[in-house]
């Protein structure tokens, strides 16, 4: 086929040349049949290059779909065999821009829905046995503070898994893991306080608020990541000898609150 098209550029070239009263040497005319046979064999190679991709793109929907490909590789061929003859009677370079037959056009599609990679579709992921999130919130101002004060976030938003007991204020670790807490506390006008993320009985963060010297409230974060056991508990609760002065503040402008979930 390479050397068909050869021979018929070969000829149109010195036809044209012969038409318009010119001569041309050999020698040029020899380096241009040999730069045009240098990119038809790059064309090629390209060509191939797609192919490999397409096939192996074709066997990874297989092995999530299970639906049969030979049909699609067959097509595929065909198609592929008849764009080369045309593209080769055309004598050019056509590129990566090359037909596609319908069916890996609708494969394309496909993993372009679906892929986390090749698509902008998100997967979407409902809760499954073994999730673990929780979120509780203070409906009131904790009015009498006292060290070593355990601080019952009373007002349960989340509990997936069930795992965060709003009488107690304490989270229990149903399995083995890396979780993160995050609580954050409002102090009133006037108010001072330190807190602490406990696990078990051993302080994993602090977190100091103060409202001494402000015209109004208060408030700040903290967030630890901690790797905890089944069993274990975690809960929040004032500092064991930290200076503590006035209230904690939460109402339906400015929870005081505490969450978690697990990572993995």
């Amino acid at each position: 086929m390479i050397s068909i098209i050869i021979f018929t550029l070969f000829l149109s070239i010195f036809t044209g040349v012969e038409g318009a009263g010119e001569k041309l040497e050999l020698s040029v005319l020899l380096r241009r049949i040999s730069a045009l046979e240098e990119r038809l064999h790059i064309q090629e190679k390209i060509n191939e290059e797609q192919d490999t991709i397409i096939k192996n793109l074709l066997l990874e929907r297989t092995e999530r779909t299970g639906a049969p490909v030979n049909g699609i590789f067959t097509s595929f061929d065909t198609e592929r065999n008849n764009d080369s003859q045309w593209e080769g009677a055309r004598g050019i370079n056509i590129g990566i821009k090359s037909q596609i037959s319908s069916p890996i056009q609708s494969l394309v599609k496909d993993l372009k829905e679906t892929s986390p990679v090749l698509g902008s579709r998100k997967i979407q992921r409902g809760i499954v046995p073994g999730d673990v999130a929780f979120y509780s919130y203070l409906s009131h101002h904790e009015t009498n503070l006292g060290h070593h004060q355990t601080i019952i976030f009373d007002e349960v938003v989340t509990n997936i898994g069930g795992n965060y007991n709003q009488y107690s204020g304490i989270f229990t670790s149903p399995g083995n893991g890396v979780y993160t807490f995050s609580w954050t506390l409002f102090c009133n006008k006037g108010a001072l306080f330190t807190s602490e993320l406990v696990v078990n009985s051993a302080p994993v963060g602090v977190l100091y608020c103060s409202a001494l010297r402000a015209g109004d409230i208060r408030q700040t974060s903290s967030v630890a990541v901690v790797r905890i056991n089944q069993g274990d508990i975690v809960y929040v609760r004032t500092h064991p000898t930290a200076s503590l002065i006035g209230e904690m503040f939460s109402n339906s402008y400015s929870y005081s609150s505490f969450c978690g979930w697990k990572l993995f």
